[in-house]
């Protein structure tokens, strides 16, 4: 933290560290430096010895670093700089990270492979310099009024230094209409910012001054390449994607779905690491049969690799105890249940002292995984008149899926007809329940993506990865942080996502299959039963069955249409009633919209209602974080300025 005014007290940061202990269990420390003040709690990953505590100074003290995440090139670079005359004293990456920015500068961020987030405190600059890595994987959140700079890996320490949680209503509102909020800086918190993935932000301490801007971004490329040699060169970095992310000096495990992308992770480890190398895997089951139950094909991963797969069931009774926890620790509110699988995964692992998984986040959005792609596709195909090879798609997409969603596809083809320019932004159908009195105080985000003109395979995939990969990312570090575990994501290497942006669209999309190029790479290397799937379920939660259940039923519709929530003014109760009667009248698109309104409810109950007074944490805290101790790294370290 900063605090202009004042020097910085010990007390304040050590409150707000207090509530990151499950982040970083390991050791904790703070460095109070004036008007500077810096906290950091760390998980122990690699170096386990006490010379990774962070605070960390460099050799003459003048920078001083607190840092989340792990930059997996940490080797390759210490050589570098070795090389370069620096001298080390540790094994950690932390103290690379501090060595390449003394060496290049500012520019020392694009050296960097990896997950991130961290806070330099240049002495001799008198600023304080951060960045968040490429794709936002680790978080980055702050509060700047002038007076006062505060930063967090999470929300609720802010609160702890007199912040009041206060709702941001334009957010709020994206959320009930879209279910989305586009890709903004804001939070569902007034007053909170959060730093944007590939965005650096430097703070000057004598003209009190705060700049933000970008480092990185994605641009799509098509080069010319044969079928063979692009497959090769992504299979190539796949594997070494998966090599980087096994360093660690504690067990490795990974997170299991049998679907393609968790899979390919498995079966990758296993060739890497042999198969005595004692693998667990976990995953989410189910004890009956739904459309989301892929026990046959993690079984089949299981049996191949001869790993150790171990399972959770996740009920709507566990939602039921658990579902506050959850909203706590994600801080912001979340479309439908399917973090709750996440959650319970996470439980599983933590149960069994796993602290560090690998998962496939990232593989959707990079390689055409989701079949609402092929819609894209096709009009894209349409629009440049090559009729040869959009008949030959939708034939391959009948071969596989069965018939095309022609009324989907009509409509698609005629909202990217029509200019832009004379489209008018209309209320999604399922906001009738939104009242006319809230809408009027909200102004849509224009950080709202939407979709314009005709535009090629590769633009929509980086507006995913732009938009909808964060609100992911968001799920899969609150959840795995919760329960003091470091989730690495190897189809977000940089290198590997770049690559497959030089992809054409048919190494994506080919005859009805997505994601063509990862199967190609994998061919002997999954199971059949893997590489021939065709369909797309990742961590899926039976919502529908859940929400008929009688008790379950009761609770979520009677919180819907309660006195409490109605006298926000945010919905209606006609709206709600009709909604509730369209789901019990078999409307199946209703379920995630129920429960995405049941979990906004719930997160005003937790934090605006109660202020989030941060003492609370005990409260949803379902587990002990580990033992306090200084043998430990900062790979996973939470900085509190």
């Amino acid at each position: 933290m900063v605090t202009f005014d004042s020097v910085v007290e010990e007390e304040a940061l050590n409150k707000m560290i207090g509530l990151l202990m499950h982040r970083g269990p390991d050791d904790q420390g703070i460095k109070m430096d004036g008007v500077v003040g810096l906290g950091h709690t760390r998980l122990s990953i690699l170096d386990l010895s006490s010379k990774g505590h962070q605070p960390m100074p460099n050799d003459d003290g003048t920078l001083w670093i607190v840092y989340n995440g792990e930059v997996y090139n940490y080797l390759e670079l210490q050589i570098e700089l070795e090389a370069k005359g620096f001298v080390f004293r540790s094994n950690t990456d932390t103290e690379v990270i501090l060595k390449a920015y003394e060496c290049w500068g500012e520019d020392c961020l694009q050296k960097f492979n990896g997950m991130f987030s961290f806070i330099i405190h240049d002495k001799k600059k008198k600023i304080l310099f951060g960045a968040r890595d490429r794709f936002g994987i680790k978080p980055f959140y702050y509060h700047w009024n002038k007076q006062k700079f505060l930063f967090s890996s999470e929300i609720k320490p802010l609160f702890s230094q007199g912040i009041k949680p206060e709702t941001n209503k334009d957010l709020v509102y994206n959320f009930l209409v879209y279910q989305s909020v586009g890709l903004t800086s804001d939070t569902f918190f007034k007053g909170i910012k959060k730093l944007l993935p590939g965005h650096w932000l430097r703070l000057d301490l004598d003209s009190r001054t705060l700049k933000v801007g970008a480092w990185w971004d994605l641009k799509a490329k098509v080069s010319n390449r044969g079928d063979d040699e692009a497959v090769k060169e992504f299979k190539q970095r796949f594997i070494d994607s998966v090599k980087l992310r096994l360093r660690s000096d504690v067990p490795v495990g990974s997170c299991l779905s049998g679907g393609l992308d968790s899979s390919s992770i498995v079966c990758t480890m296993s060739n890497l690491l042999g198969k005595d190398s004692n693998i667990k895997t976990f995953s989410s089951d189910y004890s009956f049969d739904f459309p989301g139950n892929e026990v046959k094909y993690i079984k089949e991963v299981a049996k191949k690799c001869d790993v150790e797969n171990l399972e959770i069931e996740p009920t709507s009774d566990k939602l039921l105890e658990d579902l506050d926890s959850l909203i706590y620790f994600q801080e912001e509110p979340f479309s439908g249940l399917t973090p709750f699988a996440q959650w319970e995964v996470m439980k599983l692992a933590h149960s069994h002292d796993i602290k560090v998984l690998l998962d496939g986040q990232g593989a959707d959005e990079a390689l055409a995984g989701y079949t609402s792609y092929f819609g894209t596709y096709f009009v894209y195909l349409a629009s440049r008149l090559k009729i040869f090879r959009l008949s030959r798609e939708i034939i391959g997409y009948k071969k596989i899926h069965g018939s095309v969603p022609t009324k989907n596809m009509l409509m698609l083809m005629l909202y990217l007809a029509i200019p832009s320019s004379i489209k008018k932004k209309k209320k999604r159908k399922a906001a009738y329940f939104v009242s006319d009195e809230f809408e009027k105080l909200c102004m849509e985000s224009k950080s709202y993506p939407y979709l314009r003109g005709l535009r090629p395979l590769n633009n929509a995939l980086i507006n995913s990865l732009r938009v909808q990969l964060i609100h992911l990312l968001r799920y899969e570090d609150k959840s795995s942080m919760a329960y003091s575990i470091e989730t690495r994501l190897p189809f977000l290497d940089f290198r590997l996502i770049e690559d497959s942006f030089t992809l054409p669209s048919n190494m994506k999309l080919r005859e009805g299959k997505s994601k063509y190029v990862l199967r190609k790479a994998m061919e002997g290397v999954l199971p059949d039963k893997i590489s021939l799937r065709y369909d797309k379920v990742g961590f899926a939660i039976p919502e529908e069955l859940w929400l008929k259940k009688e008790h379950v039923w009761k609770l979520v519709s009677d919180t819907l249409l309660s006195d409490r929530t109605l006298a926000r003014r945010i919905i209606t109760r006609s709206g709600i009633e009709k909604l509730l009667a369209d789901f019990q009248a078999g409307d199946q698109t209703a379920t995630n919209q129920i429960w995405s309104l049941f979990v906004l409810e719930k997160w005003f109950r937790i934090f605006i209602d109660a202020e989030c007074d941060p003492t609370a944490q005990d409260v949803y805290l379902r587990h002990k974080p580990g033992k306090k101790t200084q043998q430990s790294h900062n790979t996973v370290g939470q900085p509190s300025i």
